[in-house]
């Protein structure tokens, strides 16, 4: 069912409460419901990077319904101007366990075996439902691996996908050049020059 992008220039229930982290187009904030005494993440990006959170939102919304892939609070694209410009920005759930780097760095930069086997598994489970609808993540990387409290007994967390903003969508040309983070990009990705003809598809193998 595709879901509709709401615009929205008045600011929503949710305030921004403290400040927590940068990502690669846009920085992230925590916001707080106090009607609903619940916490969401707050993605904040400039007016031209725009298209990235708009892109971000669609796929949350597009796989609202599953647990291996992080949703989105609302349907909505919030506009305001502040002293940098006009910013835009979008909530979702928050992972209050923090990101798979994070979990990796807190181990000692090396999680034990059983851990690599369970969280393999969480993302094999995410990425199966998208590349199962022609989706390509493109961005797969420990920081947009999210973890929040597990619900099942005997399982010590969670983990979600996010980070949706490169990502290739299924009506999206094959054989533009989609960007990532360098160092967990494939070799053959790294020079959008390197593959002509059929070789030049971007598909579901570049996240694997």
């Amino acid at each position: 069912m595709e879901q509709k992008l709401i615009v929205d220039r008045k600011e929503s229930s949710l305030k921004t409460v403290t400040f927590n982290d940068i990502g690669v187009y846009a920085s992230f904030s925590l916001g707080n419901n106090s009607k609903l005494n619940k916490s969401y993440a707050r993605k904040t990006c400039s007016l031209k990077n725009c298209k990235y959170l708009e892109r971000e939102l669609r796929i949350m919304l597009r796989f609202h319904t599953n647990p291996f892939i992080v949703h989105a609070a609302n349907h909505n694209i919030h506009f305001e101007t502040n002293a940098q410009g006009v910013m835009c920005h979008i909530y979702m759930e928050y992972a209050t366990l923090g990101n798979l780097k994070k979990l990796i760095s807190a181990a000692g930069g090396a999680l034990p075996e059983v851990s690599v086997k369970l969280a393999a598994r969480m993302i094999l489970q995410g990425l199966k439902a998208l590349h199962s609808e022609g989706y390509v993540h493109c961005d797969l990387k420990p920081s947009n691996v999210l973890v929040f409290p597990s619900t099942t007994c005997g399982v010590p967390w969670e983990l979600k996908l996010g980070g949706f903003g490169l990502s290739k969508e299924p009506s999206m040309n094959s054989r533009l050049y989609y960007p990532g983070t360098r160092e967990y990009m494939p070799l053959e990705w790294t020079d959008p020059n390197r593959f002509v003809g059929n070789d030049a598809y971007v598909a579901q193998a570049r996240d694997i």
